[in-house]
């Protein structure tokens, strides 16, 4: 049968924690996100799908982590304000299989926190989201944070900092090490008809 259409991008991780203070050539996006120092969680900068204004009518925008193969008691954990209007909606979501599909894990809008429905975003509008994602040890995966915008009324859109996927007890991003030449590395995912294959990139 065809091989499904798989998505992948940047390293591969075996912990990812993003800050948005840096180099983001790891991300995936589309769309108009990036960093903006109007909000911070930490730091100084945060990753907005609108620096400017309100986000756009209709059109769906993305962005997603690279690769990180899970360990034994993996998490998903992140802060971020959600001015997302009523009809629109903001997904997390979660793939096993490159990219090929995803899982939702949680939607937002802004009427999911109280904070939130003053359609102001603040820095006391920070709320930490936490996930255990035990059903996913050993995979590698890839979260993806997707604005949908299917109402006429736009706001001012999500804002999302400290990201942390893998062990929550490791400090720092750890990266799977690679050499010039040939580099073999499993990579399990499952294909539509449900099997479970094994990808071998160099």
């Amino acid at each position: 049968s065809p091989t499904p259409t798989i998505t992948a991008f940047g390293s591969v991780y075996l912990n990812y924690f993003e800050g948005f203070e840096g180099n983001l050539a790891q991300l995936l996006r589309n769309g108009s996100w990036d960093t903006t120092s109007t909000l911070a969680h930490h730091g100084s900068h945060s990753f907005t799908d609108s620096r400017i204004g309100t986000y756009a009518a209709g059109i769906t925008t993305f962005f997603q982590t690279p690769p990180v193969i899970l360990g034994s008691s993996p998490v998903l954990q992140y802060s971020h304000i959600a001015i997302i209007a009523f009809g629109d909606i903001g997904y997390v979501e979660i793939s096993k299989n490159a990219g090929a599909s995803f899982t939702v894990l949680k939607a937002y809008n802004m009427t999911m926190r109280p904070e939130w429905q003053d359609s102001l975003a603040s820095p006391a509008d920070w709320y930490t989201d936490a996930f255990q994602l035990s059903a996913y040890a050993g995979d590698t995966v890839i979260v993806r944070f997707r604005l949908v915008p299917n109402s006429t009324v736009n706001t001012d859109g999500w804002y999302i900092d400290d990201i942390l996927l893998g062990d929550p007890t490791m400090s720092a991003t750890a990266t799977q090490s690679f050499i010039q030449g040939w580099n073999m590395i499993s990579l399990p995912f499952e294909v539509a008809d449900g099997r479970r294959v094994t990808l071998y990139p160099d």
